[in-house]
């Protein structure tokens, strides 16, 4: 199953069109049509980080590869979230510390 099929069933799931979706996201209706159709294969770095921001609790592991739930659960979520907030600690450090 294409990546654009189960973005698709997210999409309706939420209870959202994709016009209303691409909005709320801010991102372009018929670049992400493109995508739901399979004329655009894999989403762009663009599309991925919106969704990630907008959609958090979205699993990529079943949008990109089918696997798991469609939605993360709440053990699956605080640990992604530990994981970005070190690895965000991490670069910050690192930036701080090379600047000093």
């Amino acid at each position: 199953m294409r990546i654009g099929i189960r973005l698709e069933q997210y999409i309706k799931e939420i209870g959202s069109s994709s016009k209303d979706f691409a909005e709320a996201i801010n991102y372009n209706n018929k670049t992400l049509g493109n995508v739901l159709k399979g004329t655009t294969e894999t989403p762009s770095s663009d599309l991925i980080a919106k969704l990630v921001k907008h959609h958090p609790r979205l699993n990529l592991h079943w949008l990109f590869f089918n696997e798991g739930n469609m939605l993360l659960d709440d053990e699956q979520f605080a640990r992604i979230r530990r994981a970005n907030m070190d690895w965000l600690i991490n670069e910050l450090r690192e930036k701080y510390e090379t600047n000093s």
